[in-house]
Order: C-alpha cells, then sequence, then structure tokens
C-alpha cells in the first residue's frame, strides 16, 4: 500500500491510493455554493464522480458511483454545512482488482485532507473466495487482482467504520462493519462469515498504515507549528553563534519553509503565528524587529518574495547613486542630503505600490503588539516594521532581494546600517542618539509628522478579505528541494531537538520527529522523485484529466446557472412589457395634460392682451384729466388776477360777468366757490 497527500493544487482535498497494482485518485472540492436543484435547507449535498481510467462511464461506472455515494454519506457531517455542494472526483488510474475498496480508502484520505468532519473513518477491504479442490474448505485472498476476481465464486466489498480514541473512551473501539457489497456470485452465512472475520482482522493493519501515514505528515506541516517553534528556539541560537551575523544575513531555512507552508496552504496560520513570536521575543521596544530567529527568516523571505517589485523602484536607483560617489569623502551634509531624498521617495510612492500583503502584515503586528501591551502606538510599530524589517534589510543585504549586490564595508552596507540604526532610535528609543549618528537622527525627526502621516495611510483602506488565500502555489520540484533540505536540519540537529523536547515533556513528538528524520526521503513519495521517476509523480495524462474533471463539473455547474438565469430572463422580459404598457398609459395621460395647458395658456396670452388694451386707455384717461387739471388751474390763476385788478381799482364790487365766470369754473370743479369781498 502507498499514498499522497495534497498534490492536486485545485481542489480543497486530493489523495492517491494504491493497493498492490491498483491505483485511483480522488480530488474533494467544497463546501461550496449548491445549485438550487439539488439544494437542501438543512444539510449538505454529496454528489459523487465517478471516472473510468479510459473511454466513456459505463452503467457499472455508475452503479460504483452511487454506491461510493450511499456509503460515505453516513459518515459526513453532512448538517454542519446546510445548502452547500460537497463533490468527490474519483479517477481510477489503474485497475487492477479490488478497485472498489481503493476508491473507498482514497475518498477516506481526501476528505481529511479538506477537512470535511467526519463520525468515523470508512475503511473498506475486498475479499474474494477463490475455489479449491476441496469442497469443504475455503480459500480466502484479501485484496485480489482481476485475474483472482475473474476465478473467485464470489466477491465482497466490507466497509468498516473505525472510531478514535477519546477522553470517555481511551482505548479505540473495534472496527463495526456498515456496508457490505456483494460484487460477483453468491455466498452461504457460513462463506460470510469467514469473510467478514478475516476483513475485520485485517481492518486495524489498514487503519495503522492510514494515520501512521497521516501523523508523519503532519510533522513537518503541524498545524501546531511544532517545528517552527522546535526550529526558533534551537537551531537558530546555534546558526546564530556559528555565522555571527549581524542584523538579518541570508537564512535559507526560512524560504524553504515559507515554500512548504504556501504549498500547502498555511502560510497564513504561520504568518500570524510568526507575528506573535515577534512580538513576545521583545521585552521591550528597541529590541523590536532586531532579532534573527527561524519565524523572523520566515517572515524575511515572505517579504522578499512579495516586496520586491517596489524595493527594485526604491532601492536600486539609491544604491547605484551612493556607489557611485567617494563616500568618505562626502559630507555629512551630502549624506542628510541623499536620505533625504530617499525619504521623499518613499513617501511619493504610491500606496497602490506596495502588496496588500505587506501592509496587512504590518496590521498584523499592530494588533497583536495592543493585545501585548508594548508601549509603543500603532505608528511606532507600523514605521518599525516598514523600515527595520522591510526597507533597511534590502539596502544592508540587496542581493537577497535580487538588487544591485554590494559587498560588506561598502558605502551603501555602511550607510545602510547607520540608516537603519537611525530609524531604530527614531522609532523605538526615548534617549539621545550617538555622536555619529545625530545629525542624521536629527535630519530624520524633522521629517517624522510627514513619515507619520504616510505610515497612518499605510495600514488603512485594506481588502476585507484574506489577502494571503490568494498567493500563488510554488511549484511542486520547489517543495520537493524544500522537504528534503528540512528533513536534513532536522537529522543535523536531531540531538539539540531531542534535549529540548525532552525538557519540555514532549517525548512522544520527539520519538515521531526521529521517525521523520530518518524516513526524510521516503516519507514524501514527491521527495522521491529527486532520484528519477517516481510512479507517484504526477503525469501529463493526470493532468490532462484532472482539467477535464473540473471542467465537466464546472459545466454542469453552469448549465444549471445558465436555466436559472434563462428564467430570470423570462420574468424580467414580463416585467419590462407590464411596464411599457404603463409607461403608454403615462404618456397618453401626459399628452392630454398637454393640450389642457396649451388652452389654459392662450386663454392667459388673450387676457394678457386685453389687459394690456385697458392699460392703455387708463393711461390715455390719465393724460386726458392731467390736461383738464392744469387749465383749472391756468383759469383760477387767470381769474385771481381779474380779481385782483378789480381790487386795485378800489371797485366795491365784482362784475357780474366775473360771477358768472367763478359759477363756471366751479361747476367743472364739482364746488361752487364765493369770491372773497374787499373789505
Amino acid at each position: 500500500m502507498a499514498s499522497m497527500l495534497s498534490f492536486l493544487n485545485r481542489a480543497d482535498g486530493s489523495a492517491r491510493f494504491s493497493q498492490g497494482e491498483t491505483q485511483v485518485m480522488v480530488g474533494v472540492y467544497g463546501p461550496a455554493p449548491c445549485p438550487i436543484n439539488m439544494e437542501q435547507y438543512n444539510r449538505a449535498t454529496l454528489s459523487v464522480v465517478w471516472k473510468p481510467k479510459s473511454g466513456a462511464a459505463t452503467i457499472q461506472d455508475a452503479e460504483r458511483e452511487h454506491c461510493l455515494q450511499t456509503t460515505l454519506e453516513p459518515f459526513i457531517l453532512l448538517h454542519l454545512h446546510p445548502r452547500s455542494l460537497i463533490t468527490v472526483i474519483v479517477q481510477v488510474l489503474n485497475d487492477a482488482g479490488s478497485v472498489m475498496s481503493t476508491a473507498v480508502n482514497a475518498a477516506c484520505l481526501a476528505l481529511m485532507d479538506c477537512g470535511i468532519h467526519m463520525k468515523a473513518l470508512p475503511l473498506s477491504i475486498t475479499c474474494a473466495v477463490l475455489p479449491t479442490a476441496d469442497s469443504e474448505s475455503l480459500l480466502l485472498s484479501l485484496d485480489p487482482t482481476t485475474a483472482e476476481e475473474k476465478q473467485a465464486s464470489s466477491v465482497c466489498t466490507t466497509v468498516f467504520s473505525v472510531s478514535r480514541a477519546s477522553p470517555k473512551a481511551p482505548t479505540p473501539s473495534k472496527p463495526q462493519l456498515t456496508t457490505w457489497l456483494q460484487d460477483k456470485g453468491a455466498i452461504d452465512d457460513d462463506t460470510l462469515f469467514a469473510v467478514l472475520d478475516m476483513c475485520t482482522t485485517a481492518c486495524p493493519i489498514l487503519e495503522s498504515f492510514l494515520r501512521s501515514y497521516v501523523a508523519k505528515q503532519e510533522i513537518l506541516l503541524s498545524p501546531n507549528y511544532e517545528l517552527v517553534a522546535a526550529l526558533d528556539r534551537v537551531v537558530s541560537p546555534i546558526q546564530i553563534q556559528q555565522q555571527q551575523q549581524q542584523l538579518m544575513g541570508e537564512w535559507p531555512l526560512g524560504g524553504q519553509l515559507l515554500t512548504v507552508f504556501l504549498f500547502h496552504k498555511r502560510l497564513p496560520r504561520v504568518l500570524r503565528y510568526c507575528v506573535s513570536c515577534e512580538v513576545q521575543s521583545a521585552s521591550r521596544p528597541s529590541e523590536l524587529f532586531t532579532s534573527t530567529t527561524t519565524t523572523s527568516s520566515l517572515l524575511s523571505s515572505f517579504l522578499q518574495a512579495e516586496g520586491g517589485n517596489c524595493l527594485q523602484y526604491l532601492v536600486d536607483p539609491f544604491i547605484e547613486k551612493v556607489e557611485s560617489l567617494s563616500f568618505p569623502s562626502l559630507s555629512i551634509e551630502e549624506v542628510i542630503g541623499l536620505v533625504d531624498g530617499l525619504t521623499s521617495s518613499i513617501l511619493n510612492f504610491p500606496l497602490d505600490g506596495f502588496p496588500a500583503t505587506i501592509r496587512k502584515l504590518a496590521n498584523l503586528f499592530q494588533a497583536v503588539a495592543e493585545s501585548q501591551r508594548l508601549e509603543m502606538t500603532p505608528i511606532q510599530i507600523c514605521g518599525s516594521f516598514f523600515f527595520m524589517r522591510f526597507l533597511c534589510p534590502a539596502f544592508i543585504f540587496p542581493e537577497l532581494y535580487g538588487l544591485s549586490s554590494a559587498e560588506v564595508d561598502s558605502p551603501i552596507y555602511i550607510l545602510a546600517t547607520n540608516l537603519f540604526k537611525a530609524f531604530q532610535w527614531l522609532f523605538t528609543s526615548n534617549e539621545e542618539p550617538e555622536e555619529a549618528l545625530a545629525p542624521l537622527c536629527h535630519a530624520l525627526y524633522h521629517r517624522l509628522p510627514e513619515i507619520n502621516a504616510f505610515l497612518a495611510r499605510f495600514t488603512e483602506n485594506l481588502p476585507v478579505e484574506d489577502i494571503f488565500e490568494c498567493l500563488p502555489c510554488p511549484k511542486e520540484s520547489a517543495v520537493n528541494a524544500a522537504l528534503i533540505e528540512i528533513s536534513k536540519v532536522v537529522c543535523t540537529y536531531q540531538d539539540q531537538l531531542t534535549e529540548f523536547f525532552t525538557a519540555q515533556n514532549g517525548s512522544s513528538w520527539i520519538s515521531q520527529l526521529k521517525i521523520v528524520a530518518s524516513e526524510a526521503e521516503s516519507l514524501f513519495p514527491m521527495v522521491g522523485a529527486g532520484k528519477g521517476v517516481s510512479e507517484y509523480e504526477v503525469t501529463e495524462d493526470d493532468v490532462k484529466k484532472e482539467i477535464h474533471s473540473i471542467l465537466s463539473m464546472y459545466t454542469r455547474s453552469y448549465e444549471t446557472k445558465f436555466h436559472q438565469l434563462n428564467e430570470q430572463c423570462k420574468q424580467m422580459s414580463e416585467e419590462i412589457h407590464r411596464a411599457a404598457k404603463i409607461y403608454d398609459e403615462q404618456k397618453k395621460t401626459l399628452k392630454s395634460h398637454e393640450n389642457e395647458n396649451s388652452q389654459i395658456l392662450s386663454k392667459l396670452t388673450t387676457s394678457q392682451q386685453a389687459h394690456a388694451a385697458l392699460s392703455e386707455e387708463l393711461r390715455l384717461l390719465d393724460e386726458q384729466y392731467q390736461l383738464e387739471k392744469q387749465k383749472r388751474c391756468e383759469a383760477e390763476t387767470l381769474l385771481e388776477q381779474l380779481a385782483q385788478v378789480y381790487r386795485d381799482r378800489d371797485s366795491t364790487t365784482v362784475p357780474s360777468w366775473c360771477e358768472e365766470l367763478l359759477r363756471v369754473i366751479g361747476e367743472c370743479a364739482n364746488e361752487t366757490p364765493t369770491p372773497k369781498k374787499k373789505s
């Protein structure tokens, strides 16, 4: 028997299992959104697709598909994922007998790799009853080949339920028979009991193999990060003592761990663990981002891989400019000018140019430091991470980032080291800087408000979803090499690791670690591919079949979605038709309102014209009135003059014609004036 997990990149879980020459590959997808016609409101829907080695599926393949689905459904806790779809795709690579039991075992491993919750493990064993010369004796064969199945009088496939030990039940329970399939022929009761006894006896052997394989794989990929913690506390101090490197050196182990965790989709959790270790290792702010450990090496490898493009834009011009100058003869003003120009280019660099994953890491550091109550503000933590862990190491070791190379004691190396110390003082120290660094520190301090504003924007407006999940998956060849190097490190430091875990009461774990170290090349079949083409190596045909199965699955999903969209389009067409009718009615109503408005407007125009004519007539009457009023005033003036003439002649009486004139004037004025007589 042989097996391999997590070798399909697009599947949520995958496994390849072989019994003898029979090989089956299984990919599990989901839980995923379920089509409406398959949706169940209180549980998930399990879909099984059986694909033969070649050609189209036959009736026998459809029967196996149904049997596998009914076999797996009782084991999976489907109620945990209501209204979702779990798809299990079985691809037969080679059928040399016992293909049904091989498929069940491969599906069990793939479901475990996918993280689907199960009540127990479904383990399957096939048994054949072979004919003998003596009719009273039985010849039973476990996992029969194709030739043995043809010769057998009866073939049975059994499925057992195997549960793990728990606090309530310290010892594992015996395998319980849940399903048995009569693949061929008839069988009597005595023969059936003999077959079941033999399969029950063989089931613990199969369980032991599967559990030991999964346990060995999980040692190097443990979700509890035992390996990272062990390498961080044991291997890192030894390497520091041996290499005597400053600040950040070349730590290949970090890059290898990064490759392995990225390939197995566990990098997001490991990065969060590394962030926590980085903050916990600092007892005071000045120690933050200055240690060189396995966790810091893994973080640095991630920053190298993600931030290469923006660092190339920021760092390369500065390195070339410094290398072109005679650094020792530069004045402190010229050095400050160089650093000031570098600071301006960083602050003016668009935030979208920085990878979102690095900005998310800075945000994580802020959150973890706040939970650890480290005496630093979020701006200080973000600045320390950005300048001391991300930017300055690219100046000190540019060759690790694929930038312009610089030797130790070169101008850029010396300047970058001083720049690192200056930023460390700026964000983590409350004391006066060293005399040699004082001008550079004070120059950066004057630009601190601009730097703080940039850092405040650096961790804002990040995507809500987990952006670490979208990282590209490395190639299998890179994973093979990384696993071999990690196994070599484990073998090299076996004694130190044993001593460490013995002190930590981790004897059981270190015993498993020894197994991993002694079986480094046989543990992962992919690792063995380094010596040649392994029988477990994924071939081009396997990739084509996997692509074909994925396309078939998506085709069915898209057909369902197409029918749903077609129904929605019909409903929308009816709604548009009803809306068009309403629009026509409203348009007619609006037209009638427009006619009424035009009639009212014509009446209003006629009224305005009549009003204008009356206004003109009133104006003429007013002018006539003013003219008559003027004539009256002139007549009164003349009368007064005549009266004055008679007064001047000392006449005691007024002539009759004068009185008549006064009477006429009074009638014109609607009054009868009485002239005054001379006293």
